[in-house]
């Protein structure tokens, strides 16, 4: 392991935590950037947020984790996000969004 985990309180609970993956994980999850996130406001999380995402925050929240998301196959760019694709990646992806 390149970088050493420390014990860090994150959401009132202490975690071990390896804050070079941390940086990394806020620029490079696919949820981030997902047009199907809808960030939770309050105590329910939206309807229309996309469930896969929903799954894997009830877990983070429950154990104190963080992830990075790498791969989905529901996964849609938001606007703002470029991606290059073929042509035919892209009648699928609009299908999808």
């Amino acid at each position: 392991m390149k970088n050493k985990p420390v014990l860090v309180e994150r959401h009132a609970m202490k975690v071990w935590e390896n804050s070079e993956m941390d940086a990394l994980r806020r620029e490079n999850c696919m949820c981030l950037f997902c047009g199907k996130l809808i960030p939770q406001q309050g105590d329910f999380p939206h309807p229309d947020n996309c469930r896969i995402a929903q799954k894997y925050f009830a877990l983070c929240k429950l154990y104190g984790n963080a992830f990075i998301m790498t791969r989905c196959s529901q996964w849609v760019p938001k606007p703002e996000v470029k991606v290059d694709v073929s042509d035919e990646i892209s009648k699928e992806i609009d299908k999808k969004g």
